[in-house]
């Protein structure tokens, strides 16, 4: 698949819907509210990135001393060619609509001779990309446990998201590279140039996704109604489908569509057929990713926030189950002792304590562990046993009531101490 396969498709700022064409109609005139630079406002600095519509510099906030990122449109207003303007301001009037932890905040829209010019916060760190394509950059920014990391990440990323669907806005274009990652740990979703409303109602400056007839979104990540251009198929589950896709990407190191040409994609996102994931990927994460990736739209998580929690409880049964994994180590060696390899009485009760540790650490991250509680109870059995052997009956007493009830034949050797 070539670097192109991951470039936003953003015809959508061309397309024009009824309402804006009835705008245009009354001579509405949507850059009329852009205002110039306060005096000495930003002063522009290195050169952070370009894209397609414009380009990322640092800027010297002067009235307040501070560093923010200044994105300017490549057009200038009211050039002949102005979808593309009007796709980036709606990226900022969206970004401005939207103000939740994980969504980069904008301060000002303005315009520097000619050029509108979007004002944001600097974020000091990377493309969630460049954290995925490299662990050795990764661990900089706080990684232990690559799945772990990653999945942090996504759950912020659907927390935005979420946010974003309670004001009827989809984003239409997750993937990695629209997502930065701070050196403190800050998570910011960024990049509303194609998003839409699904709300029927929407303002008439902000695109309805009923109006959409035309292909929108990156193809390596794109659902199957994106890749086919049905605007009035696309939804909240839109984006459930392309949070699927980045959990995809954290698994298996790439997007889910791919080809060796633009075509090949665009029929690998219309078909969405189900990944084979190997034995690698836990049983439970391959049904999160089949879910939320299902071709049929309401085959899959009915939200981004039904889908964080699914991610969630995986991360919790995943931690649980190596705490446990742990703590059986423990447990395997005072099993020994009823094939007579006898412990010291005092590596016994470090062991025992310790065991118990983990397994009611285990239960503590996940209270369903089932595997864990039945440790729990197999460890008072041992520690019983181990207090017969010794004629210990406070001992015993003590263990035996950590047992749930119905062990009978427990209680009749202890009694007969």
């Amino acid at each position: 698949m070539s670097r192109s396969d991951d470039a936003t498709l953003s015809t959508v700022g061309v397309l024009r819907s009824p309402r804006e064409r009835e705008l245009a109609v009354t001579h509405e005139d949507p850059f009329a509210h852009i205002g110039a630079p306060h005096e000495g406002g930003v002063v522009p600095g290195e050169l952070l990135g370009a894209g397609g519509m414009g380009v990322v510099r640092v800027g010297l906030q002067t009235t307040l001393r501070r560093q923010v990122a200044v994105k300017r449109a490549l057009g200038a207003a009211r050039s002949e060619g102005d979808g593309a303007l009007l796709s980036f301001l709606r990226e900022a009037w969206i970004g401005a609509q939207l103000e939740h932890p994980n969504i980069l905040p904008v301060h000002e829209l303005c315009s520097d001779r000619g050029h509108p010019q979007l004002v944001m916060k600097r974020v000091e760190g990377l493309s969630w990309r460049a954290l995925l394509d490299d662990d050795a950059l990764a661990a900089e920014f706080g990684m232990r446990d690559r799945l772990t990391f990653h999945l942090d990440i996504l759950e912020r990323v659907c927390r935005a998201v979420h946010f974003a669907h309670s004001r009827h806005i989809v984003h239409l274009d997750l993937k990695p590279d629209n997502v930065m990652v701070g050196h403190h740990g800050e998570v910011y979703l960024l990049d509303w140039g194609v998003a839409a409303s699904f709300d029927e109602d929407a303002d008439p400056w902000i695109p309805r996704t009923v109006d959409i007839r035309t292909i929108v979104g990156t193809p390596a990540y794109l659902s199957p109604e994106q890749a086919a251009g049905l605007g009035g198929a696309m939804g909240p589950r839109t984006d459930v489908f392309l949070l699927g896709a980045l959990v995809h990407r954290i698994v298996t190191g790439r997007p889910p569509n791919r080809g060796d040409s633009v075509d090949e994609v665009m029929s690998a996102a219309f078909a969405a057929e189900p990944a084979p994931y190997d034995d690698a990927v836990p049983s439970e994460l391959r049904a999160i990713l089949h879910k939320a990736m299902a071709r049929a739209v309401d085959d899959r998580y009915a939200s981004a926030d039904e889908l964080r929690l699914a991610v969630r409880a995986f991360v919790q049964h995943r931690e649980s189950n190596a705490i446990l994994a742990a703590a059986l180590t423990r447990l395997s060696l005072l099993r020994e002792e009823r094939d007579g390899k006898a412990l010291r009485p005092s590596v016994a009760r470090r062991v025992e304590s310790e065991c118990r540790f983990g397994l009611e650490e285990a239960l503590s991250s996940w209270p369903g562990n089932t595997a864990a509680r039945a440790a729990l109870d197999d460890l008072a059995r041992l520690a019983v046993e181990r207090a017969l052997r010794a004629n210990d009956w406070r001992r015993a007493a003590a263990a035996l009531d950590r047992l749930p009830a119905g062990d009978d034949a427990l209680w009749q050797r202890v009694r007969a101490l």
